[in-house]
C-alpha cells in the first residue's frame, strides 16, 4: 500500500495564461534551436540570453500548479504550490480534525475580456472531493473530477484509506449568523 497521495488541484493560472506559456516555451525553444544551428538569423548573445528567459516565463506559467498530497501513516497533509514543475512550497500539517468526506458541485468559470471590454464567460461544472471537519466549516480539496462517477470512485477509495465516513455537505450555523440573516 501505497504511504502517501499526490493529486494535482490545480493550476495557478486561468487556462489563457498556461496556453501562452506553452507557446512561449515553444518560440523560445524555436529561435535557440535557429541561433545553435541555423545561426539565420543575425542574433547577438544578449537575444539568447532573451530567449532563455522566455523559455523559464513559458515554463512558470505552464507548469507551476497546486498539488495535495497525503500522508496515510502519519496523518498529515501538505497542500503546496509547484513551481516550475519541480521546486515545491508548502508545510505539513494534521488530518486530526478532518473527520468527514463530501463530494462538492462547484461550477468553475472563466471570464474573457477583450479590448472593447466585451466579456464572454465559459463554466464548467467539477466534482470536489473534500475532506471536512466535523461543523463542515473547514475544507480541504482532495481531488477534482469532471464526472461525478469518478469522484464518487475516489471517494470510496480515500474514505478506506483515511478511515472518515461519506457525508453530505451540511455545515452548521451558528446563532450570531442565523440572527444576522434574518434581517
Amino acid at each position: 500500500m501505497p504511504r502517501n497521495i499526490k493529486n494535482k488541484v490545480g493550476n495557478i493560472f486561468p487556462p489563457a495564461l498556461v496556453i501562452l506559456g506553452y507557446f512561449t516555451i515553444l518560440f523560445g525553444v524555436i529561435i535557440i534551436i535557429n541561433f545553435i544551428f541555423c545561426e539565420i538569423l543575425d542574433l547577438s548573445g544578449m537575444s539568447l540570453f532573451g530567449s532563455i528567459f522566455q523559455l523559464l516565463i513559458g515554463v512558470f506559467l505552464a507548469f507551476t500548479s497546486v498539488w495535495i498530497e497525503i500522508d496515510i501513516e502519519r496523518n498529515m497533509y501538505k497542500r503546496y504550490t509547484n513551481y516550475f514543475g519541480f521546486i515545491k512550497s508548502g508545510k505539513w500539517k494534521s488530518l486530526e480534525r478532518y473527520t468527514d468526506l463530501a463530494i462538492l458541485k462547484i461550477k468553475e468559470a472563466v471570464e474573457y475580456a477583450s479590448r472593447s471590454n466585451r466579456t464572454t464567460k465559459q463554466s464548467k461544472n467539477v466534482y470536489n472531493v473534500c475532506l471536512l471537519d466535523s461543523t463542515h466549516r473547514l475544507r480541504i480539496v482532495l481531488y477534482k473530477a469532471e464526472k461525478f462517477v469518478e469522484a464518487e470512485k475516489y471517494a470510496k477509495n480515500i474514505m478506506t484509506k483515511l478511515d472518515v465516513k461519506y457525508t453530505q455537505y451540511n455545515p452548521k450555523i451558528s446563532e450570531k449568523t442565523r440572527l444576522r440573516r434574518k434581517r
